[in-house]
């Protein structure tokens, strides 16, 4: 066997992996009245590449949240 290589790349091993990641995230809507607001993954990579290439984003707060509230 060559080192390095997962001998275990059948489809249902990578949608294993795929669940045991997601289950890992914790969704969690208070009440009846929990709001969920949605963001791209893509938008979010890119906003923390921009924070890194610029200097005036030290030490600044953002809060990344899609367009809709659900």
């Amino acid at each position: 066997m060559v080192q390095g290589i997962n001998p275990n790349t059948t489809i249902a091993a990578k949608w294993g992996m795929h669940m045991k990641m997601f289950n890992r995230m914790m969704w969690q809507i208070e009440g009846m009245d929990g709001q969920v607001q949605p963001v791209f993954s893509n938008d979010v990579a890119l906003a923390i590449m921009n924070c890194i290439k610029m200097e005036e984003t030290i030490g600044q707060t953002y809060e990344l949240g899609g367009p809709h509230t659900y």
